[in-house]
């Protein structure tokens, strides 16, 4: 195929990675963003977290929340073209969370995948090795759907959001703090090289909210903290010009 330059014309579209421990603001965080949003929940409480802060914009249907599709068939075609109409309606398209997402198409695989041996799984619907694998290579395949369905680099669509967990662990010797989203094996690297923005929330003991920008185009599966002036009580809004 030959090359093609962009077009300049057309508008930027953001590619924003939230992640974070649980209850450190990664939704409200997302739902902050300007525009029409729409939230896959693979969360479960997505929509009590929402009314706390944003209820006059659920009211009024600036932000949709829908819940997350389980059975693959329905995970597929949601990312695939044509579009679903409420991803077509939308400004800003957020995956909440990846996490959930991971573990929706692992327990679907292991449910409905069938094995050349059944002897393999002692117990029906009993997630075994060769699920995980399975599943990681399915996520990728969502990934790169949505990127090649919601945000082609020529045509932009939509502004996406993905949201994650993240473990933290630290290293004494080094003193440095660091964290990958909750995702299989090479799964965060590849997931991370799609969002040149990234950003780490972390919530202290006060309930204050603080979000660290991570080293765009950084791409290890353990993504260092970097140690740059964080933002407190974050919003997309006021970060970003849209």
């Amino acid at each position: 195929m030959p090359l093609q330059e962009l077009d300049q014309s057309l508008p930027t579209k953001k590619r924003i990675f939230l992640y974070g421990e649980n209850g450190s603001g990664k939704t409200d965080l997302a739902l902050s963003a300007p525009g029409k949003k729409l939230l896959i929940d693979w969360y479960g409480n997505v929509l009590e977290v929402a009314q706390r802060r944003y209820a006059s914009e659920l009211a009024n249907g600036n932000i949709k929340i829908v819940p997350g599709p389980t059975k693959w068939a329905d995970i597929d075609s949601m990312v695939k073209m044509p579009l679903d109409p409420l991803v077509e309606w939308c400004d800003v398209f957020v995956m909440d969370n990846l996490t959930g997402l991971y573990r929706e198409v692992t327990e679907d695989v292991a449910k409905n995948v069938p094995l050349k041996n059944s002897s393999e799984r002692t117990i029906p619907e009993v997630v075994i090795l060769r699920d995980y694998g399975l599943a990681a290579e399915r996520l990728r395949y969502i990934m790169g759907k949505v990127m090649d369905n919601i945000y082609t680099p020529s045509a932009p669509k939509k502004h996406i959001i993905a949201i994650c967990h993240t473990k933290l662990e630290k290293d004494e010797k080094g003193n440095v703090v660091g964290g990958g989203p909750s995702l299989p094996g090479q799964v965060p690297a590849f997931v991370l090289s799609l969002f040149p923005e990234q950003i780490f929330l972390k919530c202290d003991s006060n309930q204050q909210r603080r979000a660290h920008f991570t080293q765009t185009g950084y791409y290890g599966a353990a993504t260092r903290v970097l140690d740059g002036k964080p933002i407190d009580d974050p919003n997309l809004s006021k970060m970003y010009k849209w």
